[in-house]
C-alpha cells in the first residue's frame, strides 16, 4: 500500500490560518461491500483501489483560547481497479466548529457537517446530508464535569447506510470523569 500526503499551512493575520493539503492512497486489497444485482450486500477485494482527496480549511480565534472558528471542505475520488468508483464515499463535504469558552470551567461548541451524495450498487445514491450538533460542558474541577449535548439539531432524516435511517435528533447528558 502506499500513503503520501502534502499540507500547507500559512498564518495570514495573527490568529487566521489557512490550511491546504492533498492526499493520495494506493491500495492493494482493498476491502468493500457493495451490493449484488439480487440486492444482496457481499464483501468485495480489489487489487488496485486509488484516493485522493484535495482540502482546504480556515481557522480563526477571534478572541484566543476564548472564541475560535474552524472549517474544512474537501473534494475526494475513490475509485477501483475497474474505473467505478468506491460505494458509499461520498465526493465532497464540509465541516465546521465554532467554540466559545467564555471562563475555563465552560465550554461551548456547535458544529455542522455536510456529506455529499454518495453512490451504490447499480448507480444507487443515498441523498446528501446536512448534520449539525452542539455541546455545552462545565467543568466543576479538573477532574469531574458534567454535559449536555445535542446531535441532529435539524432533525434531518438521512441514511449513511441504505435502508437505514440514522437517529433523528437527540438530546443527552452526562458527567465527565477525567484522571
Amino acid at each position: 500500500d502506499l500513503n503520501a500526503k502534502t499540507q500547507v499551512t500559512y498564518e495570514f493575520a495573527r490568529g487566521l490560518n489557512l490550511t491546504g493539503g492533498f492526499r493520495f492512497q494506493k491500495y492493494y486489497d482493498y476491502q468493500y461491500v457493495n451490493r449484488d444485482n439480487s440486492g444482496k450486500y457481499v464483501m468485495n477485494i480489489d487489487h488496485d483501489t486509488q484516493m485522493w482527496k484535495a482540502f482546504a480549511g480556515l481557522s480563526y480565534d477571534f478572541i484566543p483560547q476564548k472564541v475560535a472558528f474552524t472549517s474544512n471542505v474537501y473534494v475526494q475520488n475513490q475509485q477501483l481497479s475497474n474505473k467505478q468508483n468506491v460505494p458509499f464515499m461520498e465526493k465532497m463535504g464540509v465541516k465546521a466548529q465554532i467554540e466559545i469558552n467564555p471562563v475555563k470551567q465552560l465550554n461551548f461548541k456547535v458544529w455542522g457537517n455536510y456529506l455529499g451524495n454518495r453512490t451504490y450498487g447499480n448507480g444507487l445514491h443515498l441523498k446528501n446530508a446536512l448534520l449539525l450538533g452542539s455541546r455545552l460542558e462545565y467543568d466543576f474541577t479538573s477532574n469531574v464535569g458534567i454535559y449536555l449535548k445535542g446531535t441532529n439539531l435539524l432533525n434531518s432524516k438521512y441514511m449513511l447506510w441504505p435502508n437505514y435511517n440514522e437517529m433523528p435528533f437527540q438530546l443527552f447528558g452526562g458527567i465527565t470523569f477525567r484522571r
